[in-house]
């Protein structure tokens, strides 16, 4: 039977290496970890930028889907539609006029409830007809015979890029612009700013 006392004693040189082990990472391990964090960062970090300006351009895109979806709507149920914007949280969504006159949102349809915009957007301003909303709930009306509101919206991201969503009183004519169209030189009307 082997005791505490029989068994052998470590070699000073067997302590130190286990020591030495236990202690951490030696300085190049820390070096190489780093250079590799600092190229993972320099690879991953310049694509989050175009992941956002992604996400504005498909904003747009999914703007001018909702209004041809809400003009198709207007023409074919012979209604008016608006589509609204929340400017301070960020949302849209589209409702109907019913037969006693009001605008309620559109029930068991995807349009129909507030949908915030794409992460890393938000709402720069939106003009419509003459006049530029920055803040509150403002609308576009879309109408039975297939005009609307002609408007611009303008869409920003976390990451400075601007886009601009033109769309003209005939819904065909929609584009999305990289860039700020300055209201002023879209609308022959006066442009005024809302309270």
């Amino acid at each position: 039977m082997e005791t505490a006392l029989s068994r052998p004693a470590l070699s000073r040189h067997k302590l130190a290496r286990r020591s030495r082990s236990a202690a951490g990472f030696t300085l190049i391990e820390v070096g190489v970890a780093l250079a590799l964090l600092a190229l993972t960062a320099s690879l991953v970090i310049p694509e989050l930028g175009q992941i956002t300006d992604a996400n504005v351009r498909s904003q747009g895109n999914a703007f001018i889907g909702a209004i041809e979806y809400a003009n198709t709507q207007a023409v074919t149920r012979r209604r008016y539609y608006r589509l609204y914007f929340d400017l301070d949280k960020n949302t849209y969504w589209v409702a109907a006029r019913n037969e006693k006159g009001h605008f309620r949102p559109l029930k068991f349809d995807p349009l129909g409830s507030e949908r915030p915009l794409l992460d890393g957007v938000e709402f720069k301003d939106v003009f419509i007809i003459n006049t530029v909303y920055k803040k509150g709930v403002t609308y576009a009306e879309l109408l039975p015979d297939g005009t609307m509101d002609p408007m611009l919206i303008h869409l920003d991201s976390y990451s400075g890029d601007e886009y601009t969503v033109e769309i003209d009183d005939y819904v065909s004519s929609a584009e999305v612009f990289p860039g700020y169209t300055d209201p002023k030189d879209y609308s022959s009307l006066t442009v005024k700013f809302a309270e």
